[in-house]
């Protein structure tokens, strides 16, 4: 009797054993399979993690290009303001020129009316000048006419000396 109560013992112990063995290899492909998910995930994560590495790269690629961009804008920006301001002084330096010019201009148009006026006046001065020449000259003739006629009475006429 005791060799078959150990015998159920030891076959009960055998059977523990079993499902224990069954278990603990349920328990490892299970550790397993966790294992193989967590090496994909952390494959995964790599994966991931190269990708964002990527995408990093190209957002501060992109951050530079907008900064080169915006401080080529500025350098157009100052330029055309340049350009801009320089063309704004060169138009308000040409209006000057050409107010200059026509004051000038206007200067000149009244020294020659001046000119002009004066020298009508000088005309009319010598027309009348020459009218009076004329009539002096004709007076001068008229009184040669009278000498001469006199001088020739007086050659006619017997001298009473």
């Amino acid at each position: 009797a005791a060799s078959k109560e150990e015998s159920e013992a030891l076959h009960d112990m055998i059977h523990r054993l079993e499902t224990q063995l069954q278990e603990a290899k349920a328990q490892h492909v299970s550790w397993q399979s966790l294992q193989h998910t967590l090496l994909l995930s952390k494959a995964s994560e790599e994966e991931l993690q190269a990708k964002l590495a990527t995408k990093d790269a190209h957002l501060e690629a992109a951050s530079a290009k907008v900064k080169e961009l915006e401080a080529e804008k500025a350098a157009i920006m100052q330029t055309l303001s340049s350009t801009l301001r320089s063309h704004e002084e060169q138009k308000t330096a040409v209006t000057s020129e050409k107010e200059r010019a026509e004051a000038a201009e206007e200067v000149a148009v009244r020294k020659i009316d001046a000119k002009v006026g004066e020298l009508e006046q000088n005309l009319t001065l010598l027309k009348a000048e020459s009218i009076r020449a004329d009539r002096a000259q004709a007076e001068v003739q008229v009184l040669e006419e009278e000498l001469a006629r006199l001088k020739a009475e007086a050659t006619a006429q017997p001298s009473t000396f």
